[in-house]
């Protein structure tokens, strides 16, 4: 972007005070643009690390779940 600038005030006759606006409102919708791309990203992996904690949450129940099961069945004499 700065190149182009720089060559358009090389070859046409840019008024530096319009040219310096163009490149500041540049710079200003990049830096938006960046902003939002890693907002996006931010929240698509809180998605995914969120998915991961739920999937662990429910191995850990159902875990549990088998471990309640088996201390029940050798209570019960289950396991002679």
């Amino acid at each position: 972007m700065l190149g182009g600038a720089v060559i358009a005030w090389r070859t046409i006759q840019v008024p530096t005070g319009p040219l310096l606006a163009a490149i500041g409102c540049g710079v200003v919708v990049a830096a938006g643009v960046g902003v939002v791309r890693a907002r996006t990203a931010a929240t698509s992996v809180e998605r995914m690390q969120d998915e991961q904690v739920r999937r662990v949450t429910e191995a850990a129940t159902a875990v549990e779940k088998a471990v309640v099961w088996a201390a029940e069945e050798l209570c019960r004499g289950g396991g002679r």
